[in-house]
């Protein structure tokens, strides 16, 4: 974004605007299309019980951040203290 800036200096603020909030836009659209990414490729890695726990966390906020960071650290101490074993359930 900087270096855009600096290349529409002097340019009508309009242009400027426009060129920044286009700009703004392709870094959301490629942000998302790596975060599908991301998502397709290690959604194997994440166990069934774990993603249905998390959708849990959408229908249930009020149990709050702190109750599923627990949860989540269960998760990774278990995955790390079973090996392998984690992906069978042991999470």
């Amino acid at each position: 974004m900087r270096r855009l800036q600096a290349s529409l200096q002097g340019r009508p603020e309009v242009e400027v605007v426009r060129r920044i909030i286009e700009e703004a836009q392709e870094i959301k659209r490629e942000d998302i299309a790596i975060c599908r990414a991301i998502g397709r490729n290690g959604a194997a890695l994440v166990p069934d019980q774990w993603l249905l726990e998390m959708n849990a966390a959408l229908d249930h906020p009020e149990l709050g951040p702190d109750h599923w960071r627990t949860r989540y650290l269960e998760y990774l101490t278990a995955r790390l203290g079973h090996g392998r074993g984690w992906r069978e359930g042991a999470a």
